[in-house]
């Protein structure tokens, strides 16, 4: 059995040919294009009979339509090469099969060979579940890098490519902290904040909210409003319950 993508082109079958005369289950060497019959069916083709390929003698490594052409009758014994004419293998089936037969007493061991034909975006079957459209692009699948992260921008939420880049700038007003040493329930100096505290008051009226696994237990998810800043990196805000520890983490929206 085979897997090929539907709507290959120029793609050369291995075939391998038993001898019918053998006790040991020898391979035939020796067969030409006139020593063998070839044809194929596929389920596309209703009620219509297997669709027979007119062979040619083909020469070996290179694809021609219908061509047949012994491997090597001294290193591959019994393995031919076969041109499958693209029509085979056009979309439109999930699967196509070679039949080969002897064409008179030339000793051909007839053998069905299956090839399936996998949909270039979503494979065997084309499975209607996964979306007609390549990882990456408009419609398909996130595009992941070698960190299993998305790779690529998100274009829309919900078709609205507007809301995408709303929610981006959304996402990018949001700051973040790192809270510094010798904090108290109302004052809290931080060690890291982004955007920086650049002039007084830059963040009053935002509300600070504590990470959901941030150092200090009582505050975890706890939020307050900030009064004031300094311009270097303290906020003032509404008391606390628990005053921070150094290295607590937090979020300003």
């Amino acid at each position: 059995m085979f897997i090929v993508p539907q709507g290959k082109t120029s793609f050369i079958l291995p075939v391998a040919i038993k001898d019918t005369s053998s006790t040991t289950g020898a391979y035939k060497t020796g067969l030409t294009n006139g020593s063998v019959t070839i044809a194929y069916s596929r389920p596309d083709q209703g009620n219509a009979g297997a669709t027979a390929v007119t062979l040619s003698s083909g020469t070996r490594g290179t694809w021609s339509s219908g061509g047949f052409a012994e491997k090597d009758s001294t290193n591959d014994k019994g393995l031919y090469e076969f041109g499958v004419p693209n029509a085979a293998l056009a979309a439109g089936a999930d699967w196509v099969e070679f039949s080969v037969q002897d064409a008179g007493s030339n000793n051909v061991a007839p053998q069905k060979i299956l090839v399936l034909l996998s949909d270039a975006i979503r494979g065997v079957g084309a499975p209607t579940a996964l979306p007609n459209a390549a990882a990456g692009a408009n419609g398909g699948l996130p595009a992941l890098d070698s960190n299993l992260r998305v790779a690529s921008n998100l274009s829309a939420v919900n078709g609205d490519a507007t809301a995408a880049a709303n929610l981006a700038k959304t996402t990018r007003a949001i700051g973040r902290g790192t809270v510094g040493a010798s904090a108290t329930t109302t004052s809290i100096p931080t060690s890291a904040l982004t955007p920086s505290d650049s002039v007084a008051s830059q963040f009053k009226g935002k509300i600070i909210t504590f990470d959901a696994d941030t150092t200090t237990p009582a505050l975890r998810s706890q939020s307050t409003d900030i009064t004031a800043t300094n311009g270097s990196g303290t906020l003032t805000v509404t008391a606390l319950t628990t005053a921070p520890a150094s290295g607590d983490t937090f979020s300003i929206t």
